[in-house]
């Protein structure tokens, strides 16, 4: 009898530890998947708020939009701009089409190419000596259009197209006053900060000009560095 009363014995320890030697196997075996998954995804950054894979997020936050240079300025005049729009969206002469209503709004001569697909509604990059430029040509797009900065040394802007763009806003909607100050944008950093987190190699290539009538077809990579600039 007692003979039976240690097999039980033993044999419920032994079920015991293999339970236990089970339960710390899924668990290892789900905070592999949970990493994994995390790492495929680009979401580590999100769920431990530090930075994967990318040493410039230590100082600069990805969303960060740079502020005006200098103070007080007015918004540039929309004639002293150059502005190029680059189709990131797909969608055949949606380029050329803002192009010509940026024309209209009295930008003189803008061009209209491709570039590649940027995931987004619009987003404008300028350089250091551009910002200002680029704070006036938001006031013609979308409120949600976001603005980057890279390393060009002149005063263009580009306009990239994203898959989630629909339309320019009304003219009516454009109702900032040209001689006032131009308003930061909220949570903005300084653009000089900005721009030392973002590649030297990260400027857009500067299509060439295009009649307003003409097409783009799908996005190409004619805007080579756009996805560099994503991160600025």
């Amino acid at each position: 009898m007692a003979l039976k009363q240690d097999a039980k014995a033993r044999r419920r320890r032994l079920y015991a530890r293999q339970t236990l030697i089970y339960a710390i196997l899924i668990a290892v075996l789900a905070v592999v998947g949970v990493a994994a998954a995390g790492m495929y995804f680009g979401r580590l950054d999100r769920w431990f708020n530090k930075p994967y894979n990318s040493p410039s997020a230590a100082v600069v936050q990805i969303d960060a939009q740079p502020c005006p240079v200098g103070r007080p300025l007015s918004y540039p005049d929309p004639a002293s701009i150059k502005i190029n729009v680059l189709n990131g969206n797909g969608q055949s002469g949606l380029a050329a089409g803002v192009a010509s209503t940026f024309r209209t709004a009295g930008f003189p001569e803008p061009s209209a190419a491709n570039a590649k697909i940027y995931d987004g509604v619009v987003k404008v990059v300028a350089g250091v000596t551009g910002i200002n430029n680029a704070y006036t040509v938001l006031e013609y797009l979308p409120k949600d259009a976001v603005l980057a900065i890279d390393w060009r040394t002149d005063t263009s802007v580009d306009v990239i197209l994203g898959t989630d763009f629909e339309k320019m806003p009304a003219a009516v909607d454009v109702g900032y006053d040209p001689e006032s100050a131009i308003t930061p944008i909220d949570g903005c950093r300084p653009a000089l900060e900005l721009r030392e987190a973002v590649p030297r190699t990260s400027v857009t290539a500067t299509p060439t000009p295009t009649p307003p009538a003409a097409t783009e077809g799908t996005a190409t990579a004619g805007a080579e560095g756009e996805d560099e600039t994503a991160a600025g």
